[in-house]
């Protein structure tokens, strides 16, 4: 049951973003709708990995065999999104117009992490043995 509630909690962070994405493209240079556009991101973001985290609490939602250091690879990966978005709000206050390239650090980090583990522990060891 309270899987349910912590995914209606989700669910409701996403609905929600349209409307931050309307006041920050309608008002870009507000600092407000710049906060509340970054909080919602955290949120969300800090959303998933209360998701991740009930769901890996004594294997409840994962498979048995997910070890503790992937478990919390996973949820720091999770968290990075939510740290980005909340020290932008810091950028924000005083400079509001780059708080746009801290975002952009999102999409970046995401791609290096990803490119890491594909060459650490994924496709990387397929091509090698195919070979």
């Amino acid at each position: 049951m309270m899987l349910i509630w912590l995914n209606f909690a989700f669910l409701l962070c996403i609905e929600l973003q349209p409307v931050f994405n309307t006041l920050r493209a309608t008002y870009p240079s507000s600092q407000t709708t710049g906060i509340l556009y970054a909080s919602d991101q955290a949120v969300t973001g800090l959303m998933i990995l209360v998701i991740w985290v009930y769901a890996a609490t004594r294997h409840r939602l994962i498979v048995l065999s997910m070890s503790r250091p992937q478990i919390i690879s996973l949820a720091l990966r999770a968290l990075l999104t939510p740290v980005i978005f909340i020290l932008s709000i810091a950028v924000i206050v005083f400079h509001n117009d780059y708080a746009i390239y801290i975002w952009l650090l999102v999409i970046i980090l995401e791609v290096v992490d990803l490119l890491y583990w594909r060459v650490r522990y994924g496709s990387y060891k397929r091509q090698e043995s195919l070979s």
